[in-house]
């Protein structure tokens, strides 16, 4: 949340200084290439572990007000046996006067058995209470995206030997091991800063969640501040105003921060893509040389449509609204001469980029957005929601753009030899028979996969979309 991306951020204002009103692809290619732009850069365990001994102050802060918060005494007015009142107010004993559904006989005396009183109740429901309990959440939401960033950047077996399976030949990594011994430097980094920087963030994500499980927070985040105003316990108590002042100062621009940090995104992949079209491309036509980029008042990069072929399909790519793109792939065959483009040889993809993918967007994204009707990737710098259908991390610590890029297009052109009779009644993803034929080819029902049958000299079949539905 309130950690800047001082990379993103960078890439972003240096284009924006560079830019002109408008800008070709062959200019931004060109310009790439001259100031040998980089599109990965080394994460700051530095910055990291700064950032965590902040954070891990304002918890000490924290767990010292959870176990003694402030305290407000309610007054309530409550009807008890007359026994157990400890006292009755002049107000009190007139209304016990006045009810008689309270009074009893007894001896042919009539004697109040039930008698109004108040009672002093003793609350932690306070609203700054709560707002110490927005915080933990908060504190939690930061460090679970932290932890994202860094998890995959601790370095597993195969990748330290750079192997991706274990022989046993004479040329096997074991023979680098020694025999009946401890291994080590491999799974210990107890001195770098990249150790110290995760150990200190996992450490405090699970005082956070200790803090989640208290009757504190159980009590006081039922109702959490939609808006912090400062009150005179926020100001004056030295405990609460520490939390207080650490939210304002790195908290509180949160929601700008979350929207700038979509847009510096955006802008990242649609440059990522374009340079990864001009590099791995064989055919660059005119078209997409001189397709024009700009950016908006905001900040937000936009381009013209663009189309280019790589083998045998040919892909048109727009833009439909902000952080949603559109890929439009035909088939036109290995013939020289390119077929005609109709829509039974057609397929729509569309891709939309979130700087944060959480569950909440996850589930927007997939169980109500219109787009489901097509094939959508969500393209995503930080994968909080730990999903993995159709996302594609693509984040500037990771130095696989071109592999993901790659294997996008790849998914887009999947052709098979097939037995057309078959898979007009079988979808070829899922194997079942719930299968429909549309304009575009065929549809299952069951995973929502698309697919079409292409007559040329031998049947091929083409997937155009793969497994849209996880159930």
């Amino acid at each position: 949340m309130f950690r800047k991306t001082y990379y993103l951020k960078g890439f972003n204002k240096f284009m924006f200084r560079n830019f002109k009103s408008k800008m070709s692809f062959s200019m931004l290619e060109d310009f790439i290439k001259n100031n040998n732009i980089e599109f990965s850069t080394v994460f700051n365990y530095e910055e990291v572990l700064k950032e965590s001994i902040e954070i891990k102050r304002v918890v000490d802060k924290i767990y010292s007000i959870v176990y003694k918060p402030h305290i407000k005494s309610d007054i309530e007015e409550v009807v008890l046996r007359s026994e157990q009142a400890t006292s009755v107010s002049n107000r009190n004993f007139f209304e016990t006067i006045k009810d008689p559904k309270l009074w009893k006989s007894k001896d042919n005396v009539m004697t109040p058995e039930y008698v109004h009183t108040t009672i002093n109740i003793d609350t932690i429901d306070t609203y700054e209470n709560r707002f110490i309990s927005l915080l933990i959440s908060l504190l939690s939401e930061e460090l679970k995206e932290l932890l994202s960033e860094m998890t995959p950047l601790i370095q597993p077996f195969e990748e330290k030997m750079e192997l991706n399976l274990l022989t046993y030949g004479e040329h096997s990594i074991l023979n680098d091991f020694p025999d009946n011994e401890v291994i080590e430097n491999v799974f210990t980094e107890n001195e770098s800063i990249k150790a110290k920087a995760y150990k200190t963030a996992i450490k405090l994500f699970k005082r956070i969640n200790i803090l989640k499980e208290t009757e504190f927070f159980r009590i006081t985040s039922k109702h959490k501040p939609l808006e912090v105003m400062p009150t005179n316990i926020l100001i004056h108590d030295s405990l609460y105003s520490y939390c207080y002042k650490f939210y304002k100062n790195m908290l509180l621009d949160d929601e700008k921060d979350k929207y700038l940090n979509d847009i510096y995104y955006h802008n990242y992949v649609v440059i990522t893509l374009i340079d990864y079209i001009f590099k791995n491309v064989k055919k660059i036509g005119s078209t997409i040389k001189n397709a024009k980029l700009y950016f908006d008042e905001n900040g937000m990069l936009h381009f013209e449509k663009f189309n280019f072929r790589n083998g045998a399909f040919k892909y048109y790519i727009d833009e439909v609204s902000d952080n949603y793109l559109k890929c439009e792939t035909f088939y036109l065959g290995n013939d020289q001469v390119s077929k005609k483009e109709t829509n039974i040889y057609k397929s729509i993809n569309y891709i939309t980029t979130t700087y944060s993918l959480n569950d909440e967007f996850y589930a927007k994204f997939y169980n109500d957005h219109k787009l489901n009707d097509y094939g959508l990737l969500v393209v995503t710098c930080k994968n909080i929601s730990k999903k993995v259908g159709n996302i594609m991390t693509i984040s500037p610590y990771y130095n696989n753009h071109t592999s993901l890029i790659r294997n996008y297009f790849k998914s887009l052109s999947l052709l098979f030899d097939c037995d057309g009779t078959i898979y007009e009644n079988e979808c070829p993803v899922c194997g079942k028979k719930e299968v429909d034929f549309e304009t575009n080819g065929y549809i299952c029902h069951n995973c929502k996969s698309k697919y079409a049958i292409l007559n040329e000299k031998k049947n091929l079949l083409w997937i155009q979309s793969f497994r849209r539905k996880s159930e």
